[in-house]
């Protein structure tokens, strides 16, 4: 996984969770999925392409149909860990950057939940 260096917090590196192996509990999970929807409405990319670039990032990501179900919110997904959000999300902000949009999609020590 690459990581960038953040413009609004110079010296910090984003999508490091302290554990990435842990599951994010459901309220994270409801979070990362709206998060994940929300940048890929403003990219206009689709999941394939969501995909293909996190598969570039990782070669564990997240299979495209397992993609498909936490981006519907389906209750039969499986809790993505937060390494699995933090690729998901570079990938987006990726594409964003690209564009000199910055980094809309937040990492998984970033969510907002409740």
């Amino acid at each position: 996984m690459t990581f960038r260096l953040r413009r609004d917090h110079p010296g910090t590196r984003v999508g490091m969770s302290e554990d990435p192996a842990r599951r994010l509990s459901p309220p994270e999970q409801r979070a990362a999925a709206e998060a994940l929807r929300a940048g890929l409405a403003l990219s206009g990319l689709d999941v394939g392409d969501l995909w293909r670039a996190s598969i570039a990032l990782d070669q564990d990501a997240v299979p495209p149909a397992e993609l498909h179900r936490i981006l519907q919110s389906r209750e039969d997904a499986v809790r993505l860990t937060a390494h699995e959000h933090d690729v998901l999300a570079q990938a987006l902000n990726d594409h964003f950057v690209e564009r000199g949009d910055g980094h809309p999609v937040r990492y998984s020590t970033e969510l907002r939940y409740f």
